[in-house]
Formats: structure tokens, sequence, C-alpha cells
């Protein structure tokens, strides 16, 4: 039950990180053809 719990909070953690991390590389990119 505990590395199944571990399991679960690792995905849900990594999906928040590659949900900031794109939405970071979104808004990056918008700037940049914004200046260009």
């Amino acid at each position: 039950m505990g590395i199944f719990f571990i399991n679960i909070l690792a995905t849900i953690i990594s999906g928040c990180i590659i949900a900031m991390f794109t939405q970071w590389l979104r808004n990056r990119v918008e700037k940049q053809s914004a200046i260009a």
C-alpha cells in the first residue's frame, strides 16, 4: 500500500511539474514571438 501511494504521489507531482514547465515554456515562446 505504501509503495502504491508513493507511486500515485510521484505521478501527481511530476504531472504538476510538467504542467508548470509547459506553461512557462509557452509563455516564453509567446514573449519571444511578440518581441520578434
